[in-house]
């Protein structure tokens, strides 16, 4: 029962921080298309833009640290 935990834990911790992969991807993608020559020229509204797409880059790096944490906590109490 104790393996059959710590498999399920991580599984977990796999999916969640894929899942945060997955959403830095796509934040990475919307920044992409703000940074072009044409949307600086024409777009008033982008310095907003990219500030909110650089906080949005700083949440799910906070939350892939969050899932770093508990990798290395499990990891702990299977050594221990």
């Amino acid at each position: 029962d104790a393996e059959k935990d710590i498999f399920y834990k991580m599984i977990k911790i796999f999916e969640e921080s894929l899942a945060i992969e997955q959403e830095l991807l796509r934040g990475m993608k919307k920044n992409a298309k703000i940074y072009t020559y044409k949307n600086f020229r024409e777009n008033d509204d982008l310095l907003t833009q990219l500030l909110n797409g650089f906080d949005e880059m700083i949440y799910y790096a906070t939350l892939r640290e969050e899932v770093e944490i508990k990798s290395a906590q499990l990891l702990q109490g299977i050594e221990n």
